[in-house]
């Protein structure tokens, strides 16, 4: 039995199966759904850290800047050994995202495909996906903090 009234934001999904069969098939649950109210709000700002790595070895740096603009839109800015990285992602469903990042190697532009899922908690944020670069595939995380402002910014922005 499913029952979602209009007015209500508490979906409840029934089943007649046995307690025996809801123990086994996880098949009776309760969720609550709600609008999703990001796209009013003013962009989400924060700061952290990131790691990407190979199975026997991993790297990493301080992310400057991380700014989720909009519910569907995510920018990552950091350095590492001397290298400025911007990746940004857009949603493609879910919690996923996927996009591009830009850095310069040698004086010469460079760019390579990253995705990534976001998990959110009230104080802030973490990333964990793929990322591809000099024709390896890594996988990479970011621990984020909501902050009021970044560093560099004034007190009005």
């Amino acid at each position: 039995m499913l029952r979602a009234p209009c007015d209500k934001e508490r979906l409840t999904v029934r089943s007649k199966m046995t307690l025996r069969e809801r123990h086994c098939s996880h098949a009776h649950f309760t969720a609550d759904v709600r609008p999703h109210s990001m796209a009013t709000e003013p962009p989400q700002k924060f700061v952290g850290t990131t790691g990407w790595g190979e199975p026997a070895s991993y790297y990493e740096a301080e992310i400057e800047r991380a700014l989720l603009r909009s519910k569907d839109d995510l920018v990552v800015d950091f350095s590492y050994e001397g290298q400025r990285y911007t990746a940004t992602l857009k949603r493609t469903g879910g919690n996923e995202f996927r996009g591009k990042y830009n850095t310069q190697f040698q004086g010469k532009p460079m760019e390579g495909n990253a995705s990534c899922r976001l998990y959110r908690s009230e104080g802030g944020a973490f990333l964990f996906g793929r990322w591809y670069e000099d024709a390896q595939n890594y996988v990479w995380w970011a621990e984020l903090t909501t902050v009021e402002r970044f560093e560099d910014e004034g007190p009005n922005r």
